[in-house]
């Protein structure tokens, strides 16, 4: 079974309209009968807009089973994952319930949740992510999506109806795991303004996380320039090699098995540590498609007066300390080191729940206060400071104040995300136990 995600903490009646229609594209391409998880981490007055429109326009989508559930909602679910692994329940709420903004946290539940309602795949979207109603139903994602999660990569490697980018040979059992793409319109709403003074600043931000300097311009020009909607005339890429123009974004893809062996890095406020399941399927070569659907990443009015800049370059510097991982896990070999002969979903069950955290371990260890001090002080002056624009600089001046405070707070969700890891497919076993009926209560 598959199951449709909107995680969300605003107002999103365009999305769920959006995906509700995806849903019913999907279930007509394929008989199958798809759930919708609605995670909602935002009020209750939130809460209660969303649930309206399904009070509303019933008859529009009750052939779906659909479910809204609040974070709040979600320690029942816990607790039995608690009972049924015999791991301590204030150990699990602490790695697994998030207390503010903590997108790691969300996408894990979104896994958890997963397993728990038998779904061995998801497809998600994210609440600031939708198509039109009018939107050539044909060109949606779900139509990509459907074509080639979960079949075998032989097998559609002899359709031809893709491009294979990377030089690698697959197994007769080998399935594509992920598929998705990128986003169109607004993908950072904040450097619009810090732009107008320096040009350049995607890229340098993209420098100091030790992007490679011969892809900067590429990655400035998908995520900051390229504004089509689709790629119509570009075929969908079969890839196990990361380079982030043909990278799929987390609010555009589905993606199978791979959640059920590691999870995502977590962390309050932590921008892109939801990213780490996804950037290290690419890492050990798992099979993912790359389709040229990009879907709208719409900011409304609210987005942009709501936002609290202090916090979120507190997420963008914490985005650069954790980049540090990546970068020492590759500069160091250990993706080859862990793969030995095997590749994609078979070194990541044998290595899950060792070899692979005991090197997230050693690389922790092995990072440098003064690089990660390097790092933190780049965003803050090279970025903030230097802008010269009043607001920033009172940023960069607070974010420096609280530097050491912030890095020590790091350090400790770093051991507990690599514990995390270490008791995850436990978790996961313990949620495939779950009793679907647990849910019924939250059923629209």
């Amino acid at each position: 079974m598959r199951m449709f995600v909107i995680p969300t903490h605003r107002e999103c009646l365009k999305s769920i309209i959006s995906i509700l229609h995806e849903m019913e594209v999907y279930h007509n391409q394929t008989g199958d009968e798809p759930i919708l998880l609605i995670l909602d981490n935002g009020s209750s007055q939130i809460s209660s807009i969303n649930k309206t429109y399904f009070k509303e326009h019933k008859n529009e989508w009750n052939r779906f089973r659909v479910y809204y559930i609040k974070i709040d909602n979600t320690s029942e679910l816990i607790e039995i994952i608690s009972q049924k692994s015999n791991i301590d329940i204030n150990v699990l709420n602490d790695l697994l319930i998030p207390e503010k903004i903590d997108y790691g946290k969300i996408y894990n539940l979104i896994y958890l949740m997963s397993s728990a309602l038998k779904c061995s795949s998801f497809h998600r979207r994210d609440s600031d992510c939708y198509f039109d109603p009018d939107y050539t139903k044909e060109n949606l994602s779900v139509i990509q999506e459907t074509k080639f999660l979960n079949q075998p990569v032989k097998a559609v490697i002899k359709k031809e109806i893709l491009d294979v980018i990377d030089d690698v040979s697959f197994d007769d059992d080998e399935k594509i795991l992920i598929a998705g793409s990128n986003y169109v319109g607004n993908w950072n709403i904040d450097l619009h303004e810090l732009s107008s003074k320096n040009p350049d600043v995607a890229a340098n931000l993209l420098e100091i996380c030790d992007i490679p300097e011969d892809s900067i311009e590429d990655q400035v020009n998908s995520n900051y320039t390229d504004k089509k909607m689709e790629q119509l005339n570009k075929r969908a890429i079969l890839k196990t090699s990361f380079n982030v123009p043909d990278a799929p974004e987390c609010g555009n893809m589905s993606m199978s098995e791979i959640f059920r062996w590691i999870p995502n890095f977590i962390g309050e406020n932590g921008v892109g540590f939801d990213y780490f399941t996804y950037f290290m399927a690419f890492l050990f070569k798992v099979p993912i498609v790359f389709h040229q659907v990009r879907i709208p990443h719409i900011h409304d009015d609210k987005r942009y007066d709501n936002i609290d800049l202090t916090r979120y370059w507190l997420g963008v510097i914490k985005m650069v300390d954790f980049d540090l991982i990546y970068t020492k896990f590759i500069q160091n070999n250990y993706p080859a080191k862990l793969m030995k002969d095997e590749k994609g979903l078979k070194v990541i069950k044998r290595i899950c729940k060792k070899e692979f955290p005991d090197c997230l371990e050693e690389i922790i260890e092995a990072i440098s206060i003064d690089s990660r001090i390097e790092k933190y002080n780049s965003v803050v002056n090279d970025i903030l400071i230097a802008s010269g624009i009043e607001k920033y600089v009172s940023i960069g001046k607070k974010l420096l104040e609280c530097r050491d405070s912030v890095l020590d707070s790091l350090t400790t969700e770093y051991h507990k995300s690599i514990y995390l890891q270490r008791i995850w497919t436990d978790l996961i076993t313990a949620a495939d136990g779950v009793d679907v009926e647990l849910f019924k209560k939250y059923k629209l």
